[in-house]
Protein backbone atom coordinates (compact mmCIF):
# COMPACT_ATOMS: atom_id res chain seq x y z
CA UNK A 1 0.00 0.00 0.00
CA UNK A 2 1.31 3.74 -0.45
CA UNK A 3 1.08 5.96 2.62
CA UNK A 4 -1.88 7.79 1.78
CA UNK A 5 -4.10 4.33 1.03
CA UNK A 6 -2.34 2.91 4.34
CA UNK A 7 -3.58 5.83 6.62
CA UNK A 8 -6.39 5.97 5.73
CA UNK A 9 -7.06 1.95 5.90
CA UNK A 10 -5.91 2.42 9.66
CA UNK A 11 -8.06 4.94 10.26
CA UNK A 12 -10.77 3.32 8.98
CA UNK A 13 -9.72 -0.14 10.92
CA UNK A 14 -9.61 2.06 14.28
CA UNK A 15 -12.94 3.76 13.45
CA UNK A 16 -14.55 0.19 13.73
CA UNK A 17 -13.42 -0.03 17.40
CA UNK A 18 -15.63 0.27 19.84
CA UNK A 19 -14.61 3.10 22.51
CA UNK A 20 -13.68 0.50 24.79
CA UNK A 21 -11.33 -1.74 22.52
CA UNK A 22 -9.72 1.62 21.42
CA UNK A 23 -8.74 2.80 24.83
CA UNK A 24 -7.64 -0.67 25.96
CA UNK A 25 -4.95 -0.24 22.99
CA UNK A 26 -4.44 3.30 24.08
CA UNK A 27 -3.30 2.00 27.36
CA UNK A 28 -1.33 -1.09 26.33
CA UNK A 29 0.64 0.97 23.79
CA UNK A 30 0.77 3.73 26.71
CA UNK A 31 2.72 0.80 28.76
CA UNK A 32 5.03 -0.88 25.98
CA UNK A 33 2.59 -3.77 26.22
CA UNK A 34 1.06 -4.55 22.36
CA UNK A 35 1.45 -7.76 20.96
CA UNK A 36 3.64 -8.47 17.89
CA UNK A 37 2.90 -9.55 14.78
CA UNK A 38 1.16 -12.86 14.91
CA UNK A 39 1.11 -13.50 18.88
CA UNK A 40 -1.88 -13.00 20.61
CA UNK A 41 -1.94 -11.52 24.08
CA UNK A 42 -4.38 -12.71 26.92
CA UNK A 43 -5.94 -8.90 28.42
CA UNK A 44 -8.32 -8.92 31.38
CA UNK A 45 -10.13 -5.51 32.70
CA UNK A 46 -10.86 -5.52 36.25
CA UNK A 47 -13.87 -3.36 36.60
CA UNK A 48 -14.10 -0.40 39.21
CA UNK A 49 -17.09 -2.40 41.70
CA UNK A 50 -15.36 -3.46 44.85
CA UNK A 51 -14.25 -7.43 45.72
CA UNK A 52 -17.23 -9.44 46.20
CA UNK A 53 -19.85 -8.69 43.65
CA UNK A 54 -20.18 -12.17 43.05
CA UNK A 55 -20.95 -11.09 39.19
CA UNK A 56 -19.11 -11.01 36.36
CA UNK A 57 -18.25 -7.60 35.98
CA UNK A 58 -14.71 -7.31 34.65
CA UNK A 59 -13.75 -7.49 30.73
CA UNK A 60 -11.61 -10.42 29.13
CA UNK A 61 -10.46 -11.47 25.71
CA UNK A 62 -7.65 -11.35 23.27
CA UNK A 63 -5.50 -8.38 21.54
CA UNK A 64 -3.68 -10.35 18.58
CA UNK A 65 -1.99 -8.69 15.75
CA UNK A 66 -2.37 -10.28 12.19
CA UNK A 67 0.32 -10.77 9.73
CA UNK A 68 0.04 -7.14 8.05
CA UNK A 69 0.57 -5.30 11.27
CA UNK A 70 -3.14 -4.46 11.99
CA UNK A 71 -4.36 -4.87 15.42
CA UNK A 72 -7.49 -6.92 16.23
CA UNK A 73 -9.06 -7.08 19.80
CA UNK A 74 -12.37 -9.00 21.20
CA UNK A 75 -13.66 -8.93 24.63
CA UNK A 76 -16.21 -10.18 26.38
CA UNK A 77 -17.61 -10.48 29.87
CA UNK A 78 -15.49 -12.14 32.98
CA UNK A 79 -14.23 -12.00 36.46
CA UNK A 80 -11.08 -11.71 37.92
CA UNK A 81 -12.37 -12.14 41.56
CA UNK A 82 -13.18 -15.02 43.25
CA UNK A 83 -16.94 -16.17 43.84
CA UNK A 84 -18.75 -15.65 47.10
CA UNK A 85 -18.63 -19.24 48.03
CA UNK A 86 -14.60 -19.06 47.93
CA UNK A 87 -14.50 -15.76 49.54
CA UNK A 88 -16.08 -16.62 52.14
CA UNK A 89 -14.49 -20.55 52.38
CA UNK A 90 -11.10 -19.74 51.29
CA UNK A 91 -9.14 -22.41 50.08
CA UNK A 92 -6.34 -21.46 51.87
CA UNK A 93 -6.03 -20.36 55.96
CA UNK A 94 -4.28 -17.40 54.46
CA UNK A 95 -7.18 -16.44 52.31
CA UNK A 96 -8.66 -16.22 48.92
CA UNK A 97 -6.36 -15.40 45.74
CA UNK A 98 -7.12 -12.41 43.94
CA UNK A 99 -4.43 -11.45 40.48
CA UNK A 100 -2.53 -8.36 40.86
CA UNK A 101 -2.29 -5.93 37.74
CA UNK A 102 0.64 -6.29 35.86
CA UNK A 103 1.89 -8.10 32.85
CA UNK A 104 3.14 -11.53 32.73
CA UNK A 105 5.53 -12.25 30.22
CA UNK A 106 4.54 -16.34 28.75
CA UNK A 107 2.47 -17.01 31.62
CA UNK A 108 -0.54 -19.13 29.96
CA UNK A 109 -0.39 -22.00 27.98
CA UNK A 110 -3.25 -24.27 26.21
CA UNK A 111 -4.38 -27.17 28.09
CA UNK A 112 -7.47 -28.20 30.18
CA UNK A 113 -9.17 -27.27 33.57
CA UNK A 114 -11.53 -29.23 34.93
CA UNK A 115 -11.65 -31.40 31.28
CA UNK A 116 -12.78 -28.39 29.30
CA UNK A 117 -9.79 -26.38 27.35
CA UNK A 118 -8.44 -23.41 28.51
CA UNK A 119 -5.43 -21.56 29.33
CA UNK A 120 -3.22 -22.71 32.25
CA UNK A 121 -0.72 -20.62 34.18
CA UNK A 122 2.16 -23.31 33.56
CA UNK A 123 3.57 -21.07 31.39
CA UNK A 124 7.06 -18.86 32.02
CA UNK A 125 5.58 -16.50 34.72
CA UNK A 126 3.43 -16.76 37.70
CA UNK A 127 0.43 -14.60 38.06
CA UNK A 128 1.42 -12.60 41.28
CA UNK A 129 -1.62 -12.54 43.52
CA UNK A 130 -2.55 -10.78 46.88
CA UNK A 131 -4.96 -13.72 49.33
CA UNK A 132 -7.79 -11.60 51.06
CA UNK A 133 -9.84 -12.62 54.21
CA UNK A 134 -12.80 -11.00 55.78
CA UNK A 135 -12.60 -7.54 57.05
CA UNK A 136 -15.05 -8.12 60.17
CA UNK A 137 -17.77 -5.63 58.47
CA UNK A 138 -18.71 -7.24 55.32
CA UNK A 139 -15.60 -6.30 53.54
CA UNK A 140 -12.43 -7.91 52.44
CA UNK A 141 -8.69 -6.99 53.56
CA UNK A 142 -5.46 -8.28 52.11
CA UNK A 143 -3.47 -10.82 54.57
CA UNK A 144 -0.80 -11.54 52.47
CA UNK A 145 0.53 -9.52 49.12
CA UNK A 146 2.12 -9.96 46.07
CA UNK A 147 2.60 -13.93 46.09
CA UNK A 148 4.65 -14.66 42.83
CA UNK A 149 3.90 -18.42 42.65
CA UNK A 150 1.97 -21.17 40.78
CA UNK A 151 -1.37 -21.67 42.59
CA UNK A 152 -3.38 -22.56 39.00
CA UNK A 153 -4.89 -19.02 38.44
CA UNK A 154 -5.56 -20.16 35.02
CA UNK A 155 -8.27 -18.58 32.47
CA UNK A 156 -11.09 -20.90 31.56
CA UNK A 157 -15.20 -21.03 31.49
CA UNK A 158 -18.31 -20.54 33.18
CA UNK A 159 -21.51 -22.21 31.73
CA UNK A 160 -23.21 -21.78 29.25
CA UNK A 161 -24.40 -18.30 30.07
CA UNK A 162 -23.53 -18.19 33.71
CA UNK A 163 -25.01 -14.50 35.57
CA UNK A 164 -23.34 -15.29 39.24
CA UNK A 165 -19.69 -16.29 40.24
CA UNK A 166 -20.13 -18.58 42.85
CA UNK A 167 -17.68 -21.48 42.96
CA UNK A 168 -16.70 -20.91 38.97
CA UNK A 169 -13.77 -18.82 40.25
CA UNK A 170 -11.25 -19.23 43.40
CA UNK A 171 -9.26 -16.54 41.46
CA UNK A 172 -8.91 -17.75 38.31
CA UNK A 173 -10.30 -15.23 35.00
CA UNK A 174 -13.72 -16.70 34.21
CA UNK A 175 -15.65 -16.02 30.92
CA UNK A 176 -19.01 -15.92 31.79
CA UNK A 177 -20.24 -17.49 28.80
CA UNK A 178 -18.68 -20.90 27.24
CA UNK A 179 -19.11 -20.03 23.69
CA UNK A 180 -16.53 -16.55 24.67
CA UNK A 181 -13.98 -18.82 25.78
CA UNK A 182 -14.16 -20.87 22.69
CA UNK A 183 -13.60 -17.55 20.61
CA UNK A 184 -10.75 -16.87 23.41
CA UNK A 185 -8.99 -20.23 22.07
CA UNK A 186 -9.62 -19.74 18.29
CA UNK A 187 -7.65 -16.44 18.33
CA UNK A 188 -4.82 -18.28 20.25
CA UNK A 189 -4.79 -21.06 17.80
CA UNK A 190 -4.32 -18.31 14.85
CA UNK A 191 -1.20 -16.74 16.75
CA UNK A 192 -0.06 -20.57 16.91
CA UNK A 193 -1.14 -20.96 13.05
CA UNK A 194 0.78 -17.84 12.05
CA UNK A 195 4.48 -19.56 14.04
CA UNK A 196 3.73 -23.09 12.85
CA UNK A 197 2.68 -23.83 15.89
CA UNK A 198 6.28 -22.83 17.49
CA UNK A 199 4.59 -20.18 19.85
CA UNK A 200 3.74 -22.21 22.89
CA UNK A 201 3.28 -18.95 25.95
CA UNK A 202 1.16 -16.66 25.77
CA UNK A 203 1.47 -13.29 28.09
CA UNK A 204 -1.41 -12.04 29.66
CA UNK A 205 -1.81 -8.13 30.86
CA UNK A 206 -4.27 -7.46 33.62
CA UNK A 207 -5.32 -3.96 33.92
CA UNK A 208 -7.57 -1.95 36.23
CA UNK A 209 -10.33 -0.18 35.51
CA UNK A 210 -8.65 3.32 35.87
CA UNK A 211 -5.99 2.51 33.59
CA UNK A 212 -7.68 1.98 30.43
CA UNK A 213 -10.45 4.51 30.64
CA UNK A 214 -8.13 7.51 31.95
CA UNK A 215 -6.10 6.95 28.31
CA UNK A 216 -6.73 8.16 25.42
CA UNK A 217 -5.13 9.61 21.27
CA UNK A 218 -3.00 6.42 20.50
CA UNK A 219 -3.62 5.58 16.30
CA UNK A 220 -2.21 2.06 15.98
Amino acid sequence: MGDGIEMYYRQEVRCRRTVEEQRLIDALHAKDWLPSRGQVLLVSIRGSSPLGTNSFDDRAGTVYRDHQGELHVKLYDATNDPGDYWLNNPPKPEGTAVPCAGYYTGAMVLGNHKGKPGLLNRGLTPVTFNRYLSDGNGGWKVNKENVSKYVGLNIHRAGTASTQVDRWSAGCTVFARSADMDEVLKTCKKGLDFCDGGTLYFSYAILEDIEVHGTYGYVS
